[in-house]
C-alpha cells in the first residue's frame, strides 16, 4: 500500500487575505498667528490701555475738527488772496451768509483786486490754476449761481407783498436798485440819471420785442440751450418756490418795460 506524501506548502498562510488599508496620517492645520496677540500684554496693563484709548480719541478728534469745522471768514483787506478767493468762491460758509453780507464782501474783494499787489497777483494765478477738477468747478458754479439767485429772490420776495395797482412803480424802483447794486459791486460809475436809465431799459426792451417779431432774435436752439442753462445748471441750486418767484418777477419786469400790464400782459392804456 503506497502512501502519497502531502505536497509541500508554498507561499504564505496570509495569501488571499486582504490586509486592512493603512489610515492616512491626519493633516494638522497650523493656526495663523493673530498679529494683535502681541498687543494683549499691553492691553492687559490698565495704564497702557487707557493711554492707547486716549491717544486714539485725540487723533480722531483732531481729524474730525479739521474735516467738519466751518471755514472761518478771512479779513478781505489783509488775508492772503488765495484764502479770500477760496472762501468766496468755493465754500458753503459764504453761501450761508445773508445776501447783503455776501454782496458787501464781494465788493470788498473787487476793491482789493483793483489795487492788488504782486503777491496777490501770484496767489490769484496759483488759485486759478488749481481749479482743474470737476468738484471745484461745480462748487464755483454753485456759489456764483446761488448769489445771483438769492439777490434776485430778495427783490422777488418783496414783490409778492406789493399791491397790484402799485406794481409798475415798484418794478421801476427794483430795476434801478439792481442797476445801482451792479455798479457798486463792479466799481462802475454811470453818470446818467435814473430817468435816463429807465428810458434806455424801455428802449432796449422794445428793440428786443421788435427783433423777436421779425424773427431776428435768438434761434430756437439758442433759446433751448438758454432754458436748459437756467433750469438745469443755475436753477438746480434753488428750491422750486424760489424759481417760481424769480420767473414771475422776470416776466412782470419784461411786460412792464414793454408798456404792458405786469399782471395781465395787456398793453397799457396811454394817459
Amino acid at each position: 500500500m503506497s502512501t502519497t506524501s502531502p505536497s509541500p506548502i508554498t507561499g504564505s498562510l496570509l495569501d488571499g487575505i486582504d490586509a486592512p488599508a493603512t489610515p492616512a496620517a491626519p493633516v494638522i492645520k497650523q493656526r495663523r498667528k493673530n498679529p494683535l496677540r502681541i498687543l494683549l500684554p499691553l492691553w492687559s496693563d490698565t495704564r497702557l490701555r487707557y493711554s492707547i484709548l486716549f491717544s486714539l480719541a485725540l487723533i480722531l478728534g483732531v481729524a474730525a475738527f479739521f474735516t467738519f469745522r466751518k471755514v472761518p471768514q478771512p479779513d478781505y483787506a489783509t488775508a492772503p488772496m488765495d484764502e479770500v478767493l477760496n472762501y468766496t468762491l468755493l465754500t458753503d460758509e459764504f453761501n450761508n451768509l445773508p445776501v447783503d453780507k455776501r454782496l458787501e464782501l464781494l465788493k470788498d474783494l473787487i476793491d482789493r483786486l483793483k489795487t492788488m499787489s504782486a503777491d496777490d497777483s501770484s496767489m490769484m494765478a496759483a488759485f486759478a490754476a488749481s481749479i482743474d477738477t470737476d468738484k471745484l468747478r461745480k462748487q464755483l458754479e454753485e456759489n456764483a449761481s446761488r448769489l445771483a439767485l438769492d439777490v434776485w429772490d430778495k427783490f422777488a420776495l418783496d414783490y409778492q407783498t406789493v399791491p397790484t395797482d402799485n406794481r409798475g412803480p415798484y418794478l421801476d424802483k427794483t430795476l434801478l436798485e439792481m442797476t445801482h447794486l451792479m455798479e457798486t459791486i463792479g466799481g462802475v460809475t454811470d453818470n446818467r440819471t435814473d430817468e435816463e436809465k429807465l428810458a434806455e431799459a424801455r428802449k432796449q426792451a422794445k428793440r428786443d420785442q421788435d427783433m423777436l417779431t421779425k424773427g431776428q432774435g435768438p434761434t430756437a436752439g439758442q433759446l433751448a440751450r438758454m432754458a436748459d442753462l437756467m433750469r438745469n445748471r443755475v436753477g438746480q441750486h434753488s428750491p422750486p418756490q424760489q424759481q417760481q418767484r424769480g420767473m414771475q418777477l422776470m416776466r412782470d419786469m419784461t411786460r412792464h418795460l414793454r408798456d404792458q400790464d405786469p399782471v395781465t400782459g395787456k398793453p397799457q392804456q396811454k394817459q
